[in-house]
């Protein structure tokens, strides 16, 4: 029998290895954002990126810990790779709930 912590565990990591081929298959779409607040969750998320670029990203995922808290980093994948540049350009160094994103 798997523990929820271990059950956990074992969908972060499954989720990690997808991000992964997201990244490998579309280099130049997707982007890392740190130093996310805990308090940010997707919808925030989504909803700074399209108040700074006007541009929502096609996907979106979080990194939480086991209490569903923020790892203080995102990745957002995009239409494009203009659309992606325009994010890095726009978020970076962004003040967003008391934190400068990078």
């Amino acid at each position: 029998m798997t523990s929820a912590k271990t059950g956990g565990r074992q969908q972060a990591a499954e989720d990690m290895q997808s991000i992964v081929q997201l990244f490998r298959a579309y280099p130049h779409r997707c982007i890392m954002v740190r130093d996310l607040p805990f308090c940010c969750d997707e919808a925030r998320l989504i909803t700074l990126c399209k108040e700074q670029t006007n541009i929502e990203p096609i996907y979106t995922h979080i990194q939480v810990d086991e209490r569903r808290r923020t790892l203080h980093f995102a990745y957002l994948m995009f239409a494009s790779q203009t659309d992606a540049q325009l994010a890095i350009r726009r978020l970076h160094n962004l003040r967003f709930l008391g934190r400068d994103l990078r």
